[in-house]
């Protein structure tokens, strides 16, 4: 099965913490799940954008606190942890004037 499809097919409130990953606001994750099924992942991918730029404030800053800083490293075994630790291991080649930048 494609990993489409097993996004589009698996349960809920799984479908919702893998989401929750990429943008841990609550109503981010429940109103792409609920546009489920998705016929491709353009549509998907266009969902998300649709409901990423209709956050308020608030949900935004929920998101931005669930998401360590650049060069922090994520304690614990949450997606958005485990996420966090995929992106944050590019740094690891980084060169200092790279690191000095961004932070």
């Amino acid at each position: 099965m494609a990993p489409l499809d097993d996004f589009n097919d698996e349960p809920a409130d799984q479908a919702v913490q893998a989401l929750r990953a990429c943008n841990a606001a609550p109503r981010f994750a429940a109103e792409v799940v609920a546009g489920r099924p998705y016929r491709d992942v353009e549509t998907l991918v266009s969902r998300a954008e649709d409901v990423a730029r209709s956050l308020s404030w608030d949900d935004v800053a929920i998101a931005l606190a669930a998401h360590p800083r650049i060069g922090d490293r994520a304690e614990g075994s949450t997606a958005e942890a485990e996420s966090s630790r995929r992106e944050q291991s590019s740094m690891d080649d980084a060169d200092a004037g790279t690191r000095k930048a961004l932070v």
